[in-house]
């Protein structure tokens, strides 16, 4: 299981929340911070359609985010505080997504 903090953008929101993330099967589950036991979301990453790095200089001008869209609940951008914790979080959910 992969746990830490990501800023989030979902499609329907201007603003980024940072949130802690923990990964569990097939689900990405946000929370407000570490010591809530209530998630505020689910992302379902057996419906995710496309999982792709962003490309700064024209989708949100911030390094080290990439984006989920999904069938079931939107899009989201994440972002990570550096490249290294960026790649470990988009290789897990690769990972995830592509193991049966």
């Amino acid at each position: 299981m992969l746990s830490g903090f990501a800023s989030v953008q979902p499609k329907t929101s201007p603003f980024w929340r940072r949130r802690f993330f923990t990964l569990r099967g097939k689900s990405l589950v946000l929370y407000r911070d570490e010591h809530d036991p209530n998630p505020i979301g689910i992302i379902d990453l057996k419906s995710v359609t496309r999982l792709s790095p962003i490309d700064e200089e024209r989708e949100t001008f911030l390094p080290n985010a990439f984006v989920i869209d999904t069938q079931k609940s939107g899009s989201y951008q994440l972002f990570a505080d550096n490249r290294r914790e960026c790649e470990t979080i988009f290789t897990a959910l690769l990972t995830v997504m592509q193991a049966n």
